[in-house]
């Protein structure tokens, strides 16, 4: 019963979120992975970040979707180009 409820309780948390890739580019190292990742993460509603820095993409979860736009603004403003 309780695996059964935590189940429930985890999909309930992921209903509402959305998986995004974007590309990100001017990328060249670690340090500029953590930037991109800070200013994703700066977006109220996303979660989950992850930057390869090899595939010059960032994959986050959103709650609106709608929202790419601030977080395409919040990397662009810390100064690599997204898409």
């Amino acid at each position: 019963m309780k695996i059964k409820l935590l189940s429930k309780i985890k999909e309930e948390m992921n209903m509402g979120t959305d998986k995004i890739s974007l590309t990100v580019s001017g990328m060249t190292c670690m340090h500029c992975a953590g930037t991109v990742k800070k200013a994703v993460e700066s977006i109220e509603g996303t979660s989950n970040v992850v930057v390869d820095l090899d595939k010059e993409m960032v994959e986050f979860e959103m709650e609106e979707k709608g929202n790419t736009e601030k977080v395409k603004k919040a990397i662009e403003l810390a100064g690599y180009n997204a898409g």
